[in-house]
């Protein structure tokens, strides 16, 4: 059972590393990550939570109704209409038409904005919703602009959406450095070593180096030969050189041949760089050996 959960984990680890190591999915986290930032700026549920349509009379609308939706009943008066003028040199442009919404027998009327206006006949009630705004030089100082609020549902459902696409984002980033940071080597803290006979006899997961673009391996078979002044590792095609054994580390790490003994090295290399990784054996008897070897080194 400890096998099988061990290869299990190493799958969980080699997909980890690929997906990292992949630019298209890199690029594709990106595009989300930018996409669920987006969705939360575009909906701002805190801004229109409040945006309901409130029923009033054009008497009742005042200057603290400025920035909200509301909906009035009247008749539009065509004759009280006027169209906004601005002169730009000899140029005189023509602006937006308002027209008084009156209620008659009531005192008190309310321009609208001619655009988007509902059908109606000359004389005949009509009922207009849209957002009080405030008026700028010869615009009338209050007016409707017709037009509903924004979706609140679907403003908040874009919201909550984005949220959680971002929470699970972040959580896989935090995942994956957390991953790359145990060099893709999970620990089985519940499980004790098993001499693996199939396994070759070292594995090495981590780094390369800069010598090999910080290329990162796992399960990678390795053979070992130290001088008295530094210990190698050498696979097929790379090696890894430890100047100084900084610290070792013992555990059990899951691979795909199951459960070996391990430990994670930190040393510095050739280049007296800092470098840290996890060696790997069949079985214990050769760790101890490379990690004794390792600590002579001075």
């Amino acid at each position: 059972m400890s096998d099988a959960l061990a290869q299990g984990l190493d799958g969980l680890a080699e997909a980890a590393a690929r997906l990292h190591s992949t630019r298209i999915v890199r690029l594709i986290f990106v595009a989300l990550s930018l996409g669920s930032v987006m969705g939360l700026m575009v909906a701002q549920p805190s801004r229109v939570e409040n945006q309901s349509i409130r029923d009033t009379t054009p008497a009742e609308i005042d200057i603290g109704s400025i920035g909200t939706y509301v909906r009035v009943t009247g008749i539009l008066d065509t004759q009280g209409a006027y169209r906004t003028q601005y002169r730009l040199g000899v140029i005189q442009l023509q602006g937006g038409r308002y027209i008084p919404l009156v209620v008659p027998g009531s005192a008190g009327a309310v321009y609208v904005l001619d655009e988007g206006l509902p059908p109606h006949a000359p004389d005949e009630f009509v009922t207009v919703v849209g957002q009080v705004m405030t008026g700028i030089g010869a615009q009338p100082p209050l007016f409707i602009q017709v037009g509903y609020p924004p979706n609140v549902v679907l403003a908040h459902t874009l919201a909550r959406c984005s949220g959680v696409a971002l929470l699970g984002l972040l959580t896989l980033a935090a995942l994956g450095a957390w991953m790359r940071g145990q060099s893709y080597a999970l620990a089985l803290p519940f499980a004790t070593p098993r001499d693996q006979h199939a396994a070759p006899d070292l594995l090495w997961f981590g780094s390369l180096g800069r010598a090999y673009d910080e290329a990162v391996v796992r399960n990678a078979a390795a053979s070992f030969q130290a001088t008295p002044f530094q210990g190698q590792l050498e696979g097929a095609g790379w090696q890894v050189v430890i100047r100084r054994l900084r610290a070792a580390q013992r555990f059990t790490v899951a691979s795909r041949w199951g459960r070996l003994a391990a430990a994670r090295v930190t040393f510095e290399d050739n280049h007296g760089l800092p470098r840290r990784g996890v060696i790997a054996a069949r079985n214990r008897a050769i760790l101890d050996a490379v990690l004794q070897v390792l600590s002579y080194l001075r």
